[in-house]
């Protein structure tokens, strides 16, 4: 009897740790290809971030700004430019805040909620390029 129970349990356990966590039909980014929403305060206090991130790096956030807030809207972002970081999607958290990534983990947790986790090839920034009819990143604050 002991072993019926037992087999049970190992048989069901699977099927009950799939409902623990924060589910696909709860997490928003999870609906469309789209990334997680950025906002990101600069250092330069007149310039704001807001946008789709599109990707993480060492070193950058990848992020499309929103329509109509910029001519160029592929932007590169510098860690060292970012002042604070807001991801509403993402409930709560400072992801990115002084120039760096809060943690390794916060890293890592924002590339996999990106529109492009793998990151984006040269291929692929070519493409980003041509549908926003741009040759090169915009860095947000440089003129």
């Amino acid at each position: 009897m002991r072993t019926k129970r037992a087999f049970l349990l190992i048989a069901f356990a699977p099927m009950l740790a799939c409902s623990v966590g924060t589910m696909a039909s709860d997490f928003r980014p999870a609906q469309s290809p789209r990334g997680v929403h950025a906002s990101l305060s600069l250092k330069n206090p007149s310039v704001g971030v807001e946008g789709e991130l599109l990707a993480v790096q060492d070193t950058a956030l990848i992020v499309l700004w929103a329509e109509g807030s910029f001519p160029h809207p592929v932007c590169f972002v510098p860690l060292s430019r970012i002042k604070s970081s807001d991801f509403p999607q993402m409930h709560g958290g400072d992801y990115v805040s002084g120039g760096h990534f809060a943690s390794p983990d916060a890293k890592e947790h924002l590339r996999l909620v990106s529109r492009f986790p793998q990151g984006i090839s040269p291929a692929l920034r070519d493409k980003l390029f041509a549908t926003y009819h741009q040759t090169q990143f915009d860095l947000p604050g440089v003129k």
